[in-house]
């Protein structure tokens, strides 16, 4: 078990940055017998995140009822085009909500379009592509915390609708074009961070078939840990860390249940065993892991269904003992139909109340980790030899989001007041630093001094 406990002894000045402001640290490590698999040490429930592609704006109507969604949920995804074709009005009125629910924001893009150049420009003229959409939410006052990067590598191997047959044929020369546009990016954006988002189920993993066992090799798209591995290496040696991955695994597939193409049995894999090792593998890279619930056919057939089918990926996942960064409860089917009101079962914000519901029960119970009396709780995840070879993250978000945090208690003399809640304390290998985020040595017990965001040494 692990113990933690701190405080400020000055406060953050309004941009966030933390220059040689003081974070007073004990970390007391209780019997830790062995490697155990990977988990976040979170002070709060793990993150819900609403995604619904153009069904968000009914969030937007005045008689939409959504309180306890509202009051809870953590962010929103939008699709790229859902930006490109909405009026600045429209957009505007998005931006104002998030920003008044104080929603992070990420934007689901291509990053590597198959429509563009299939040669080494294509990085680059994908980028500047996109950048003019995402330019959209920022001139009507948003900002963007992530990109969500959907299936790059496949996007230039295995294009969809071109005519004149190019393509990629090298996963390595694939993966650079993925650095390129991630380069761009970054410099029209430096404070935008980055997820990988793969379509899991039509990629063969560490030897084993794709679901629809399709190709010569019976993994339609390939190895998926060849692309992992390249995009993270590759990104890592640019210079532009990658922030976490997002898995794409309705749960028809999860569980076995969709028609495969040429699997006789798709039960015989176990599917979920699958995502859950690629989950503990992320995690030990010091990946964020975002997955996203939804059910295909649910979401082809009714709203009924989508929902009573999410709930059960939500229950199924976390009895395999997942616990994902993010959950994102996601469509882009035509169910369900219905956004609101949270009080109905089968729409989607009274899906994402079940999901918050769910997951926070979890994340309460014992030895999953919970703030107490300001201690953080939890299992030591992934340590797999002495604490003095890993290093612990500590992020802290921007002051305008923490600063109307509830405290605990009366400011100590000379000191800053404790946080109730800490976003995010993560124990385990750490080789980057992201925005808000602090790097401190791992030890059994320490003090720690906080540093202005640098790369660890």
């Amino acid at each position: 078990m692990v113990l933690l406990a701190g405080r400020w002894s000055s406060h953050c000045d309004r941009g966030g940055a933390f220059g040689m402001s003081r974070w007073v640290m004990t970390l007391l490590v209780v019997a830790p017998a062995g490697p155990v698999a990977a988990q976040h040490k979170v002070a709060r429930a793990p993150e819900v995140w609403l995604c619904a592609g153009d069904g968000v704006t009914e969030l937007l109507r005045e008689d939409a009822e959504w309180p306890l969604v509202k009051q809870n949920l953590s962010g929103v995804k939008l699709y790229i085009d859902q930006i490109d074709r909405a009026s600045p009005e429209r957009l505007a009125a998005l931006v104002k909500l998030v920003q008044e629910q104080h929603c992070q924001v990420a934007v689901e893009c291509g990053c590597c379009l198959d429509f563009g150049p299939m040669d080494d420009t294509n990085g680059e003229w994908s980028a500047r592509l996109e950048l003019g959409k995402i330019d959209k939410w920022y001139a009507a006052g948003g900002k963007v915390g992530y990109l969500d990067l959907d299936g790059p590598i496949r996007r230039l191997m295995f294009p969809d609708g071109r005519r004149d047959g190019r393509r990629f044929d090298s996963m390595e020369k694939a993966a650079n074009e993925v650095v390129d546009a991630v380069r761009v990016f970054h410099e029209a954006h430096p404070e935008i961070r980055f997820w990988h988002l793969t379509n899991f189920p039509n990629w063969g993993y560490l030897g084993d078939v794709s679901y629809h066992a399709r190709g010569p090799q019976r993994k339609d798209y390939g190895e998926y840990d060849d692309a992992h591995r390249l995009v993270y290496e590759k990104l890592k040696a640019a210079g532009i860390l990658l922030s976490g991955v997002t898995i794409d695994n309705p749960y028809d597939y999860l569980i076995g249940e969709h028609f495969p193409v040429n699997l006789a049995d798709p039960k015989t894999v176990d599917w979920l065993g699958r995502v859950r090792a690629y989950e503990d593998r992320c995690r030990g890279e010091g990946l964020e892991v975002n997955l996203i619930v939804n059910s295909e056919r649910g979401g082809q057939e009714s709203d009924e269904r989508f929902c009573r089918e999410t709930l059960q990926m939500v229950e199924t996942y976390l009895h395999a003992g997942g616990r994902p960064t993010r959950w994102f409860v996601q469509t882009w089917y035509p169910h369900p139909k219905q956004i609101v009101p949270e009080s109905a079962p089968n729409t989607m914000t009274g899906l994402v109340k079940a999901v918050i519901e769910r997951v926070r029960a979890n994340s309460e119970a014992p030895g999953t980790g919970r703030a107490n009396g300001g201690l953080i709780e939890g299992v030591v995840s992934g340590l797999g030899g002495s604490l003095l070879t890993h290093r612990a993250i500590l992020r802290v978000p921007p002051a305008e989001e923490w600063r109307n945090w509830p405290r605990i208690g009366a400011s100590l003399p000379g000191e800053g007041e404790l946080l109730t809640e800490l976003p995010e304390f993560v124990l385990g290998t750490a080789e980057r630093v992201g925005p808000g985020g602090l790097i401190l040595s791992g030890r059994s017990t320490m003090t720690g001094m906080c540093a202005p965001l640098q790369p660890p040494v």
